[in-house]
């Protein structure tokens, strides 16, 4: 089990001149209490299936606060996993979402931070389990840290300065040999108008982006990049964008510095309940294009959206985890997962992202439909000292996700969530992330599925009983095909205090 580490809490505290008593802190405990059956609780093939009873024991605690110069989050589960046939599979684990936000100067500079600790897939070409009672090897702790100030100000009397400086620190309790712990820095200064003062015919933006990944084995990786852009507002509703700037070649392992120009040309508009922004241009990797369409009624949402950008996963992991949640709000919903990650690899790509949603909210029922497609582009894996001795093929998902909520009475409610990715993937087992080495690489493609029903009935104002059944498939892979068949039996309660 992992020791549970939140040190920002009580240093925030300390400088906001408040102590825990004093606060105005909301603590919301929870348990679950789960019974559940699987039929192949290692995920194997056909032949090499072991069924299970697993008892899961998971209390919860919840502290917000959200006063006058400081706003607190927590959510901690501690999830212990008890199994009937094999007690050396038992098992607990640490969960944690927290972040931190605290008024030095006002809203003028804040100091933020943030850790997490979650179990995730490491690798994509063996077992890809979507929770931890499956006993796969393919799972470990990912613990992240992040601290740092943010600011925001007004200058010249009609611009505004923003951005942030981040320092964070993600580590993997695994033994798979990609899974590098990584130091890393970040941050983002940017100089635009002010457009909640007022909306000139020219706005501006110019900023500057950094990232820096210092890995346990490869080498550092730097992504940065650069830009001015220009809005020649036509109306309140309509502008004409052109942008210039620099990035660094993240396919070039010995760059230190932006070298590559950067242009793109487009517009956004504002109709009614529509907002739309579209633009294309020239990156190192080539045409670029990006799009993004929303349209938000009280009863409904529709989302299109494409982007292509250089990345690497930690950046995307950290991009998540630099934005404080808001204490009391419902987190926006998640996209759909490509199962494409190799989280500690220190592999960049160029991301090609396109996503669909739909969000219907009619009577008694709720509906969403997510669709996406994600091409990864130019990978380059880098060792210690130089790229690994092979070539990485282009990698793509694309798939999506249904799910349908229905309240069938005062008290009961049935869910319906089903997932669907295929992929193309390399298969990087055997290969290190020392430089200079070569690995039999193998590319495949497979498809994932998973299917779920559940129905969820109140016993009580804070009591719930839940009973699911669900179905696990995969088949296409070179390492392992599998089917699951699994069904659980939960009761939980939250407690007042």
């Amino acid at each position: 089990m992992q020791a549970l580490k939140a040190p920002f809490l009580p240093a925030l505290l300390g400088l906001a001149g408040m102590s825990l008593p004093a606060m105005a802190l909301d603590i919301l405990p929870s348990v679950e209490l789960t019974e559940i059956y699987t039929d192949n609780v290692d995920l194997q093939p056909d032949g090499q299936k072991e069924h299970e009873w697993v008892t899961r024991v998971a209390p919860n605690l919840r502290l917000e606060h959200a006063g006058p110069g400081l706003a607190v989050d927590v959510d901690y589960t501690l999830e212990s996993l008890f199994y009937a046939e094999d007690s050396d599979r038992n098992e607990v684990y640490n969960q944690l979402a927290s972040s931190a936000v605290l008024d030095v100067l006002g809203r003028s500079l804040q100091l933020v931070a943030a850790a997490e600790i979650e179990q995730i897939n490491l690798s994509p070409e063996r077992a890809v389990a979507s929770s931890n009672v499956n006993s796969t090897g393919n799972r470990g702790d990912q613990r992240m840290f992040s601290i740092g100030p943010q600011w925001r100000r007004s200058v010249f009397g009609s611009s505004v300065l923003d951005g942030h400086v981040t320092a964070a620190r993600i580590d993997f309790s695994a033994d798979e040999a990609m899974a590098q712990d990584v130091d890393a820095a970040y941050g983002r200064v940017a100089l635009h108008s002010d457009l909640d003062l007022w909306r000139p015919v020219i706005s501006y933006e110019l900023a500057y982006e950094y990232h820096r990944f210092d890995y346990e084995i490869s080498d550092e990786v730097i992504v940065q990049n650069s830009y001015l852009e220009l809005a020649y507002n036509l109306s309140d509703g309509f502008a004409l964008l052109g942008l210039a700037g620099l990035d660094s070649d993240i396919e070039d392992l010995r760059s230190r510095s932006m070298s590559e120009s950067r242009w793109e040309a487009g517009f956004r508009a504002a109709i009614g309940n529509s907002r739309v922004r579209a633009t294309m241009g020239h990156r190192y990797f080539g045409t670029s294009y990006a799009f993004e369409w929303e349209n938000t009624q009280p009863d409904a949402g529709y989302r299109l959206s494409y982007e292509e950008t250089p990345v690497t996963t930690e950046l995307s992991s950290l991009e998540r985890i630099g934005i404080p949640a808001v204490p009391g709000e419902m987190p926006a919903p998640l996209p759909p997962d490509g199962a494409l990650s190799r989280p500690g690899a220190a592999v960049r790509y160029v991301l090609k992202r396109g996503d669909a949603a739909i969000d219907r909210r009619l009577f008694r029922t709720a509906v969403r439909l997510a669709l996406f497609v994600e091409d990864r582009e130019d990978q380059v894996m880098q060792g210690a000292g130089g790229t690994l001795g092979t070539a990485l093929h282009n990698e793509r998902a694309y798939g999506g996700l249904l799910h349908l909520q229905w309240e069938a009475g005062a008290r009961a409610t049935v869910a319906f969530d089903g997932n669907w990715t295929h992929r193309r993937v390399n298969d990087l087992a055997g290969c290190m992330p020392g430089g200079g080495t070569s690995c039999d690489l193998q590319r495949y493609t497979d498809k994932l599925t998973n299917l779920r029903l559940d129905l969820d009935y109140q016993l009580g104002i804070r009591t719930t009983l839940t009973a699911g059944l669900g179905w696990l498939d995969r088949n296409g892979s070179l390492l392992v095909d599998y089917d699951e068949f699994y069904a659980r039996i939960q009761l939980a309660h939250a407690f007042r205090l």
